[in-house]
């Protein structure tokens, strides 16, 4: 079974508070939202860890993850129209410009993100910042912070050093994942409520320099573990099947 795990992130919010508590909110495709109660102090991703009569799992449980800002460029669009939409603004700016010498003297390289590096060096993003619908971002402000995408650089916790899950980041072409996404498989046999971290790194304006900061989320996963059975008798064993195809079961004595 794969649960996928939305978790959107206000970041404009967060950066002006300074916390991200109150201001990320987790989904997932079990239960609609992840749901909280008075119990709950963190999210709940409730996970039904399925076994056979003897005990040994009946199924795989896998989790994803995707985290992004509010204001993100919609998931439905195909992997790299951020490079081609960036290129294209680039472009037009060019032919654009009375007088073009080179690159820099039509389009200012202060358009192009600069980010801090975690050694203290900078870095010069590849692609312009759009915002929703796929237009330039020309500011550095708080406001324009929702449209730099959202790193995750860890998942850990009890979770993880108990070993009830597994996560790790992975490569992939799925469209809606920009190529990268954090996974974990679920050892079911470990029934209860289980805590893990998400650090997530969010960027602030800084004299011309988007400067990194992280911020911890913290949820939690729910195992709960039920005989599988079969959903014409309701027990174990197996579904009541015809003799032949076509045929139905026989009923009353048989001569």
């Amino acid at each position: 079974m794969q649960i996928s795990i939305i978790v959107l992130v206000d970041v404009v919010a967060t950066l002006t508070e300074k916390s991200i508590d109150n201001n990320a909110y987790v989904i997932d495709n079990t239960q609609g939202f992840a749901r909280e109660s008075d119990q709950d102090a963190f999210p709940v991703t409730r996970v039904g860890g399925v076994c056979h009569a003897d005990g040994s799992q009946a199924e795989e449980v896998v989790l994803n993850w995707i985290v992004m800002s509010i204001a993100s460029l919609p998931t439905t669009l195909p992997k790299g129209y951020a490079y081609r939409k960036s290129d294209a603004l680039l472009l037009n700016a060019l032919r654009n410009a009375n007088e073009v010498k080179k690159r820099s003297d039509a389009v200012p390289m202060a358009s192009l993100p600069v980010f801090q590096k975690s050694d203290g060096g900078v870095l010069m993003a590849e692609t312009l910042l759009l915002d929703a619908a796929g237009e330039a971002i020309a500011d550095q402000d708080i406001d324009a912070a929702a449209y730099v995408p959202l790193q995750v650089n860890s998942v850990y916790g009890p979770a993880e050093s108990d070993k009830v899950i597994y996560p790790a980041l992975y490569g992939s072409p799925d469209l809606k994942t920009g190529g990268w996404y954090w996974s974990a498989s679920v050892d079911t046999a470990k029934e209860g409520r289980h805590l893990y971290h998400m650090d997530v790194v969010l960027h602030r304006p800084e004299g011309g320099v988007w400067v990194p900061e992280t911020y911890t989320i913290t949820a939690s996963v729910e195992v709960s573990r039920s005989l599988k059975v079969n959903g014409f008798t309701g027990g174990l064993g197996l579904p009541p099947l015809p003799l032949h195809v076509g045929m139905a079961m026989p009923v009353g004595d048989v001569i």
